[in-house]
């Protein structure tokens, strides 16, 4: 890219503003020491350049355990979710389990209260069997003692049949009425009795029926626990997924800032070398070039109208008016990087100096010097001639820096 002077000197004043908020000397540095710092800092880039790859290796890394610890969490949580479900399903079991144990036991309950009444009202007949069949025995008495009182034996003495048939009929009677009472209750007993029987295999059958529940509830409640345990344990590795995620999620940003830093650094070291190159290739520019043949000069720098094109345009040298043949020297140090036809120019040599100056030798007649030689200042690299455009003999000779023409009187002594 052609920079003008007043594209260098603002280029110099950001670098030497920079230069100053770096804390750099804007000068005073030899070409060496220039060189040697810019490799230090080159080196110095090229490892935070490896830290910001090892760094973003290092996030890429975390970025696939990231995703896959999301997997997992994802994981992990509907395995929760399903445990939970299982866990309010054994719960509701377990719920209705104690509910059969309740009704099993207000059925037992029931039944023994029953069983309690029979036994009261058992206990009632008994009692009433007793105390009949006592009366029986004391009317049996009455009625033997009474039969054959004295007065009885005057009866049978005077041998009156009626009496006597009407007291054994009575006597008979009051035996037959007692007996019928008692074998009454004795049917009312056995009775209760197998009624007391049954409430009794009931009560075996609903006490078996609840054992059964019992054991039931209890699978139920031990099932229950082994889901609750189940939850923990999958809240816990829930959790200690989480954590994880949020580890890895911390880890990435430390990455993250880590690389903003060396990117910080990085751009500062950018900043540090570019301006160092300036003050290298400022170091290495030659403070002085000798005449590069003997000869006045016929053309200056700066606009004109071409002797053959017959228009206006900027003359890039200064053409030297040289005899033909006359021997062109290198105006400084340095080495051939062209020697060939170029252009309007015809024959060409171009040398690159130090820093960012080059010289061109232009209409030679034919060539001292090849491409990739290094020369010294006043070695023969050509000879003055006509070729390309041009209307005699002359050398058209050139100063650029970094590809810019530059009056070449800038840097010719004498």
């Amino acid at each position: 890219m052609k920079r003008g002077w007043g594209g260098w000197g603002a280029l110099l004043l950001i670098l030497v503003v920079a230069a100053a908020s770096l804390g750099v000397p804007a000068a005073a540095d030899t070409a060496d020491e220039i060189a040697r710092r810019i490799a230090e800092l080159e080196r110095e880039l090229e490892e935070v350049q490896a830290g910001i790859e090892d760094v973003e290796l290092s996030v890429d890394a975390n970025l696939e355990v990231l995703a896959a610890t999301e997997q997992d969490l994802a994981v992990a949580r509907r395995r929760l979710t399903t445990v939970e479900v299982d866990l309010e399903a054994a719960r509701v079991r377990l719920a209705l389990a104690s509910q059969d144990v309740t009704a099993g036991e207000r059925r037992i309950a029931g039944v023994e209260s029953r069983m309690a009444l029979l036994e009261a009202q058992l206990a009632e007949i008994r009692t009433e069997i007793l105390a009949a069949t006592l009366s029986l025995e004391r009317r049996a008495v009455d009625l033997y003692v009474g039969f054959f009182s004295a007065g009885r034996w005057a009866v049978l003495q005077q041998d009156n049949l009626v009496d006597l048939t009407l007291g054994r009929a009575y006597g008979g009677d009051l035996l037959a009425e007692a007996d019928q009472e008692i074998r009454d209750l004795h049917a009312l007993d056995q009775d209760r009795v197998e009624k007391e029987v049954l409430l009794e295999r009931e009560r075996a059958l609903a006490s078996e029926e609840l054992v059964l529940l019992e054991e039931h509830r209890e699978q139920q409640s031990a099932e229950l626990w082994e889901v609750e345990r189940l939850r923990i344990e999958g809240q816990s590795s829930v959790t200690a997924v989480e954590d994880l995620l949020d580890g890895v999620q911390l880890q990435i940003q430390a990455y993250l800032q880590e690389k903003e830093g060396l990117l910080d650094d990085a751009e500062r070291l950018g900043r540090e070398i570019a301006y160092r190159k300036v003050l290298l290739t400022r170091a290495l520019r030659p403070g002085r070039l000798a005449w590069p043949a003997d000869g006045l000069i016929t053309s200056g720098f700066g606009w004109r109208t071409h002797p053959i094109l017959n228009r206006r345009i900027f003359h890039n040298g200064i053409d030297l008016d040289s005899p033909h043949g006359t021997p062109v020297r290198a105006a400084g140090d340095g080495r051939v990087i062209l020697a060939q036809s170029w252009s309007g120019f015809g024959n060409t040599v171009v040398i690159q100096h130090g820093g960012d100056v080059t010289t061109i030798y232009g209409h030679l007649s034919r060539f001292g010097a090849s491409v990739g030689n290094d020369v010294r200042e006043g070695n023969v690299i050509g000879y003055v001639g006509c070729t390309g455009l041009c209307t005699g003999p002359h050398l058209h000779f050139e100063v650029r820096e970094d590809g810019t023409p530059v009056n070449p009187l800038k840097y010719l002594q004498g």
